[in-house]
């Protein structure tokens, strides 16, 4: 199955031109970061681009010093991310169900259509999608077996997402996971001191980066993107 989905994620993935409007500025947005060496303010033709936190043009980044400037290097990494999407929902659901149902949720996955055309665009979806995907899991496993590891590469991946896209990253799957604790009654998962070393290091990989941009820019980009971006849109 894995095989087959690597087929149809990179099948003539460069093939067709940059020419949808996200792709076009994320893709240009990558690449005059690497090209100006400077990984905290992103710029859309030399302009401050205010829409998105960095996290996927690091990725088009490294592709583009592999592969050059071309669009498969800019829709690389996307393809990757739905590979590792499919490897960890496999994984956990095998481990809190069966094989079998692993294997015909992760069917019904990589046969959906939106998926495969996600995973092919150099947008940062694909890896809000994954590190969500990869945080809520952990986390559920966190809830059910009680092992603190299980929360810290929970807080870890949600910080990553948070850098995908910005703080729907936490939000979504932040309240499925309280409401998956008020259903289960688990309340002392709640208040457990665990969390505040989870959040502490969620702290350290997320807010790095949106305090080195926003004194980079004087508070331009961060009421760009929180203000217009957010929760106007909101």
């Amino acid at each position: 199955l894995l095989a087959l989905l690597a087929i149809l994620l990179f099948f003539h993935l460069g093939a067709s031109p940059i020419y949808i409007l996200d792709e076009a500025k994320n893709a240009q947005c990558a690449r005059e970061m690497l090209q100006n060496h400077n990984w905290i303010v992103p710029t859309f033709n030399g302009e401050l681009r205010t829409d998105k936190p960095p996290l996927h043009y690091f990725f088009m980044a490294l592709s583009y010093s592999i592969f050059g400037f071309t669009e498969f290097a800019a829709r690389f990494f996307s393809v990757i991310m739905g590979l590792l999407t499919v490897c960890v929902a496999y994984y956990f659901i095998k481990k809190f169900l069966s094989p079998l149902i692993a294997f015909c949720s992760v069917l019904v996955l990589a046969a959906s259509t939106h998926f495969i055309f996600e995973f092919r665009l150099a947008v940062p979806d694909p890896y809000l999608i994954f590190f969500i995907t990869l945080g809520l899991f952990y986390g559920y496993s966190w809830i059910e077996e009680k092992k603190a590891s299980r929360l810290y590469i929970a807080a870890a991946a949600l910080a990553l997402a948070c850098l995908a896209k910005g703080p729907v990253a936490l939000a979504l799957p932040g309240i499925c996971l309280l409401i998956w604790i008020i259903i289960s009654k688990k309340w002392k998962q709640i208040f457990n001191y665990h969390l505040i070393g989870a959040l502490l290091l969620f702290s350290l990989i997320a807010l790095p980066w949106y305090i080195a941009v926003d004194h980079a820019t004087k508070g331009e980009w961060t009421r760009g993107f929180f203000i217009e971006n957010n929760l106007n849109r909101f």
